[in-house]
């Protein structure tokens, strides 16, 4: 064990013994100290910003294979379906048995979809809201159908698409994949930004109309995030594309995560700006 330890020992001895190299030790370890912070604090800033968009990531549908198998993408997949049920229910109406079938292949009668992006300082901002949202569902504010207590509380569903994926090509490099899904269905973004035109949202004036020009239009370069959709086919009067929302304003000019989240419900149940001025 000595004969292990004897070249340290014999090296500390040296370092105590010679003037002249203290010196110059404190001051690689002072530069070793400053050096060192700005990486730990990108790490640390890093980590924070996965865990502010976990809430997004946990629901994500994703965009892989969409260069290379279009058949099994999940995203390009939903928004087809959405597609579908949207064409089936204005061209045959609520009760045909087309309308009904195209609806069972969503992953919910109604649900929030987000497009979303971790460069968008909007999105992040509005997660802990959806969380809240999530944590009070069912209670005090947050209850469905809150009007009749005879009618059973809906489940909370969100889903959502991360803009920035990237994912492998024809050519197995990965690329920023949501481009592709803009051209391969733009009859949703479409068929969407037509249908909110007759949501009360956009008719009480609160629906920013340059950011829907760009939604319905697929617009690559300046797509809005977030884009936050109601899909809707839990009853006759609903329209499936319920409403659509590019900023998630707290209520009564709050802007907590309770506010926000009150927001989000009222979207939901169609209440107040999301619901038709009498």
């Amino acid at each position: 064990m000595n004969k292990i330890f004897r070249p340290f020992i014999k090296l500390w001895n040296w370092i105590k013994e010679t003037a002249w190299i203290q010196p110059l030790l404190i001051v690689g370890i002072v530069f070793g100290i400053i050096f060192s912070i700005s990486p730990i604090v990108k790490a640390c800033s890093a980590e924070d910003t996965e865990k502010e968009y976990t809430f997004y990531a946990d629901r994500e549908k994703s965009l892989e294979n969409i260069f290379t198998d279009i058949a099994d993408c999940d995203a390009a997949n939903l928004l087809t379906d959405i597609y579908n049920a949207g064409t089936a229910l204005t061209d045959k109406g609520y009760d045909s048995q087309d309308t009904k079938d195209a609806i069972a292949k969503l992953p919910a009668e109604k649900f929030f979809l987000m497009f979303y992006s971790k460069e968008c300082e909007a999105c992040k901002n509005s997660s802990e809201a959806f969380e809240y949202l999530v944590e009070n569902w069912g209670e005090g504010y947050f209850k469905t159908n809150k009007n009749d207590s005879t009618v059973a509380q809906e489940k909370f569903e969100m889903y959502t698409i991360n803009t920035l994926q990237e994912v492998k090509n024809e050519d197995d490099k990965d690329e920023v994949a949501f481009p592709e899904l803009l051209e391969t269905v733009p009859e949703f973004f479409e068929d969407a930004g037509s249908t909110v035109k007759s949501s009360p949202y956009y008719i009480n004036g609160k629906l920013d109309k340059t950011n829907l020009t760009n939604f319905s239009d697929a617009n690559q370069d300046a797509f809005p995030v977030p884009s936050l959709l109601l899909i809707d086919f839990s009853s006759a009067d609903a329209r499936g594309y319920q409403q659509l929302v590019f900023s998630i304003s707290g209520k009564n000019g709050g802007s907590g995560a309770a506010d926000k989240a009150m927001t989000l419900m009222d979207c939901w149940n169609g209440a107040e700006d999301f619901g038709f001025k009498k």
